[in-house]
C-alpha cells in the first residue's frame, strides 16, 4: 500500500479460504525542499512522520552525499 497523505492506513487484504497475510512492512518518506533541492528523509514511526505537515519548516543538516544527517523543526 502507498499513499501521500498524513493518514496512512493498512488496506484490507481480500484472501480466499486458507490463505494468510505475510508480514507487513511499512516505510514513510518525506520529501523536502531547501536551495532548489530535493532531500528525502525517513521518518522512525508513524508519530514523527505526522510532524511534516505540508508547508511545515524544518532545519536540516545534509552530508557530501546529500543525505539528510539532522532536521529540526524551525
Amino acid at each position: 500500500a502507498s499513499g501521500s497523505d498524513l493518514q496512512p492506513f493498512w488496506p484490507v487484504p481480500s484472501l480466499g479460504q486458507g490463505q494468510r497475510s505475510g508480514a507487513a512492512r511499512e516505510e514513510y518518506v518525506v520529501l523536502l525542499l531547501a536551495d532548489d533541492k530535493e532531500y528525502r528523509y525517513s521518518p522512525r514511526s508513524l508519530a514523527e512522520y505526522r510532524q511534516f505537515t505540508p508547508g511545515s519548516a524544518w532545519v536540516i543538516t545534509v552530508n557530501r552525499l546529500g543525505g539528510v544527517t539532522s532536521i529540526a523543526p524551525r
